[in-house]
């Protein structure tokens, strides 16, 4: 199905929601996107932007346009709602890791737990109590290498 005009739809929509707002920029705006989109995406957006009777129905539609990716786009970086949703199995969202916010929250995390430590058993406490458990864990593993290793041997 070939796609109607930019401005018969413009027209369709200043019909449909009335007092709707349509600016140049906007309808400029579309009209870049325009040759890229699919009729079926297009019909979809379009469509919605009437059911929510969107004030500014342009920028919703080209807004939502621009989320849905293309199937050129080698970098699979933009997807559409739907596969967010989970509809489609063939994509993936992939979300980045803070791992400085992760380090800073785990440190103040293990700061807090010490401070309290040493409040109740004194100063230095904490240290001293965890550099005990370093030494029986690291005896355990000579005592394990002696038993074990040797018998291997």
């Amino acid at each position: 199905m070939d796609k109607p005009k930019v401005e018969d739809l413009l027209d369709y929509l200043k019909v449909q929601i009335p007092n709707c707002s349509i600016t140049q920029a906007e309808i400029d705006d579309l009209n870049s996107l325009y040759p890229n989109i699919a009729y079926k995406d297009l019909n979809r957006v379009f469509h919605q932007a009437i059911k929510q009777h969107c004030i500014q129905p342009v920028s919703y539609i080209t807004r939502q346009l621009r989320v849905i990716r293309p199937a050129a786009d080698p970098f699979n970086s933009q997807i559409s709602k739907s596969t967010k949703r989970g509809f489609s199995s063939s994509k993936s969202v992939e979300t980045g890791t803070d791992w400085a916010a992760v380090e800073l929250k785990r440190q103040s995390k293990r700061e807090q737990l010490m401070a309290n430590y040493n409040q109740v058993h004194g100063a230095g406490a904490f240290e001293q109590k965890e550099q005990e458990d370093y030494q029986k864990i690291h005896q355990f593993f000579v005592d394990f290498e002696k038993e074990y290793m040797g018998e291997k041997q």
